[in-house]
């Protein structure tokens, strides 16, 4: 949680200057619901989007937690539908159905979980210079 906060901080930093110069330029016009609407967008949406993040990968993995990436082109394609009036058509929800599928395939959910073989331990212990393929002068 501590790498996240530092790397979002980071980023903000960096990003200074070139608010500067746009604020110096004035291409940028500061309102106090922009700015409240800014806060909350990056401490809700980005924080708590983290959170979920840290407690998918605690708890289901770090393959459950990377597929959640897969839905964002879903996400993003439904907004604009929604939200900007684009235009929908089939080949939306086929390639949205191309997605789910895919992450329901990974993560086992059609064809049951994969059966995982262990290797099996030698009968004897093996000395470590036999293992590297040297035997011991006899």
């Amino acid at each position: 949680m501590q790498l996240s906060a530092g790397q979002l901080a980071a980023g903000g930093v960096l990003l200074l200057p070139v608010a500067g110069v746009n604020l110096a330029a004035g291409s940028l016009h500061f309102h106090w619901l922009g700015l409240l609407c800014l806060v909350v967008l990056g401490m809700l949406g980005t924080g708590y989007a983290y959170l979920l993040n840290y407690r998918t990968l605690q708890e289901q993995g770090a393959t459950a937690a990377s597929l959640v990436t897969y839905l964002i082109p879903v996400v993003g394609v439904a907004a604009g539908v929604l939200v900007l009036g684009e235009p929908f058509s089939y080949r939306l929800v086929l390639g949205g159905g191309v997605v789910a599928l895919g992450i329901a395939l990974i993560q086992g959910r059609l064809l049951g979980p994969r059966q995982r073989t262990w290797p099996t331990a030698p009968a004897e212990p093996v000395a470590p210079a036999e293992r590297a393929g040297l035997r011991a002068c006899e």
